[in-house]
């Protein structure tokens, strides 16, 4: 895949822990923790913000890409209204169809999305966030849960 992520290995090294260590507190494996720092995963969502959760950092911190990447399943939040996924879309007055067509996938995703049914992959959360001129923590930050605090 793509380069190692480095962004998330000096981060794990600053609080000298062992990948072990953070796959413990992120609720992981150390295969996990080690594929994602050497570029050869494609983590969901959800293991993106726990791995942020559990080192203090934002998504943009640790995973945020400047440019398009081709090829790169979250805690399912409460819905509370439109999500940012949602208000974003329709402030660019993109429909569903159109956003999909946009970064390669259907409308049926960007729906599963919004209504937080959906653990996209990094990469899709990347394109979305490319598509709409948003960052990672604009459109998918969500507060640490209790039950991780």
């Amino acid at each position: 895949m793509a380069e190692p992520n480095l962004f998330l290995k000096l981060a794990r090294l600053s609080k000298r822990w062992s990948q072990s260590e953070l796959a413990h507190a992120a609720g992981t494996s150390r295969q996990v923790i080690n594929t994602i720092e050497r570029g050869l995963s494609q983590p969901s969502l959800d293991t993106c913000l726990r791995i942020c959760w559990a080192l203090d950092k934002s998504l943009d911190e640790l995973f945020w890409l400047d440019q398009d990447i081709s090829s790169i399943a979250v805690l399912r939040p409460k819905r509370r209204g439109a999500s940012s996924l949602q208000v974003a879309r329709t402030a660019m007055r993109l429909s569903k169809s159109k956003l999909g067509a946009t970064i390669g996938t259907s409308r049926e995703v960007i729906r599963l999305i919004e209504n937080g049914d959906y653990n996209p992959s990094l990469s899709l959360c990347l394109r979305l966030c490319w598509a709409l001129d948003k960052t990672l923590d604009e459109l998918f930050w969500r507060d640490k849960p209790e039950i991780w605090a």
